[in-house]
Order: structure tokens, then C-alpha cells, then sequence
């Protein structure tokens, strides 16, 4: 990526990017980052409204499910990077993350209804399940439910094209990251833990055949756009690169490792330290 262009990470959802905003925070700092969030014309909004000049030093703008165009409003070069996911993934994942987030719009819907998830993805109550990752990076999200035409699907291609410096995949996680620090000159190889994963979303061969098949024929657009990336990276996989992944999750191993010994350590020495600080407490102004 050539230096002073400002990294534009859009964050499609349900597609692990909260883990890479924390990677992308460790290495870019918070000085010039900017975090937007809401809907894409809430962030549109926010974004706007702040002074031109403080819109030219921003180094890396993230956050919200904003959709593409939002370089326009940067005075400085951007270049976009993103992840896409497995569109029948994606959205099943979808489906049970609002089950389990109370807090979501959707959820008081799904949950007083007992919303199926085939009846989810068949109710038009959100646009996010009909080509919801062709709309975003097409740059038009607001087209109405089942809508999406071969050409929101031809944009999506040209702007990846154009204005991309990478494109990876949920389902090649780390070798996205590889591929990513390489293109985007980072000295070092990040190193991460796993966020937001649903522990009680059941395994994808338990939805039954024909719910897949609707969610298919709804993201067909998703499908051959997710087709697409997902042919290139099998185009340039090489014995140098799956042994360059294997290195990386070795790493990466070591270091869930190490976090998951520390914070055992934390939670048996914390309850002492605790004791022992009443204990002093309660002893230090008694009289002798």
C-alpha cells in the first residue's frame, strides 16, 4: 500500500471482523484512528460533521457497518480492505446472533414470534439477508428487499477492483492476515484471540437442506461474488504460503496459550489479594 493513504477497513457483518478492529487497533494506534459507528448514514453523518482538517489526519477509519463511498468524504488517498464469509454462514450466523443479543433491533421480532430462521431470511425484515455483502461493497444498500440485480454485483467486482488493496475471507482467516500484513507493509505479523464467537450456534449441517438452499438462492449474488475471491486465493495457494501458515498458527497458538495461563493466574491470585487487603483493612487501625 503506498504510504499516506488513509485505510478505510469496511466491516461487513458477521464476518470476524470485530477481531481484525483489534488487530488493526494494535497496529495503527488510537491517535489517528477513527471509529464510526451506527447505521451507514449515521456514520455518513458523523463523518461529515467533523472539520476537514481533522478528516485529513485520520490514518485509519473503521467501526459501524458502513458501506462503500464513505472515501469521498476524505480529503487525503484511501484504499479499502475488507473480509467477506461463506454467505450461508454469514447469514445463519446472523440469524443467531440476534437470538442472542438483546439489545438488537431484530431481537424483540424474532424472539415473540419464535422466528424460525427459515422465516427469518424469508421475511424481508432485513435487506442484510438478500446480498447483504454485495451491497455494502456495491455502495448500495438501500436497494429493497430481493431487489439486487446483476449489476449491484458487477459494481461490487469493479470497486473491489479499483479501490481495494485486499479482499480476504473468513474461512481463510489466517492466511488473510498473512496476505494482509504483506500488502499492507506491516513489520510484523499480528498476533490475535478470537472475538464474538456464538458458542450455542449449532453446526451447518443441522439446518436442514432446504433452508440452505433458500439462503443460497436469496445471496446468489454473494455466492459468485464470495466465488470469486475464494478461486484467487486457491489460484495463488503455495508450499511457501501453507508453510507460512503454518508457522503464523503456531505463533497464534502460543500466544492464546499464554493469555489463557495469565488470566488463569489472575482469577486464582485475585480472590487472595483481595482477602489479603480486607485483612489489613480491617487490622490496621485496631490498637495493639
Amino acid at each position: 500500500m503506498e504510504s499516506g493513504k488513509t485505510l478505510i477497513f469496511l466491516h461487513l457483518p458477521k464476518t470476524a471482523g470485530t477481531t481484525l478492529n483489534s488487530i488493526l487497533d494494535r497496529e495503527y494506534g488510537k491517535k489517528r484512528t477513527l471509529v464510526i459507528n451506527g447505521v451507514p448514514s449515521q456514520c455518513v453523518s458523523q463523518l461529515a460533521a467533523m472539520p476537514i482538517e481533522s478528516r485529513r489526519d485520520i490514518m485509519l477509519l473503521r467501526g459501524g457497518h458502513f458501506s462503500f463511498g464513505i472515501h469521498q468524504l476524505l480529503p487525503s488517498a484511501t484504499t479499502y480492505i475488507t473480509i467477506l464469509r461463506d454467505p450461508v454462514k454469514r447469514v445463519v450466523s446472523n440469524y443467531y446472533h440476534v437470538l442472542e443479543t438483546q439489545w438488537h433491533p431484530l431481537y424483540e421480532k424474532l424472539t415473540s414470534s419464535r422466528m424460525s430462521l427459515e422465516e427469518y431470511v424469508t421475511s424481508g425484515i432485513a435487506p442484510e439477508l438478500d446480498n447483504g455483502q454485495t451491497r455494502r461493497i456495491a455502495g448500495v444498500e438501500g436497494i429493497p428487499f430481493g431487489q439486487c440485480t446483476e449489476s449491484s454485483l458487477a459494481e461490487a467486482t469493479a470497486n473491489m477492483d479499483r479501490y481495494f488493496s485486499f479482499v480476504g475471507l473468513t474461512e481463510f482467516f489466517d492466511e488473510s492476515l498473512i496476505r494482509m500484513s504483506d500488502i499492507l507493509g506491516w513489520r510484523k505479523r499480528p498476533i490475535y484471540v478470537d472475538k464474538l464467537r456464538n458458542k450455542k450456534k449449532p453446526p451447518l449441517i443441522s439446518i436442514p437442506d432446504k433452508t440452505i438452499a433458500i439462503i443460497r438462492q436469496l445471496n446468489d449474488l454473494d455466492c459468485r461474488l464470495y466465488d470469486q475471491v475464494r478461486s484467487q486465493f486457491e489460484k495463488t495457494d503455495s508450499p511457501e504460503m501453507i508453510d507460512e501458515i503454518r508457522k503464523f498458527r503456531r505463533v497464534n497458538m502460543l500466544y492464546r496459550a499464554m493469555r489463557k495461563a495469565i488470566a488463569f493466574q489472575n482469577s486464582i491470585h485475585r480472590p487472595i489479594v483481595k482477602k489479603v487487603e480486607r485483612f489489613l483493612k480491617s487490622h490496621r487501625n485496631r490498637p495493639s
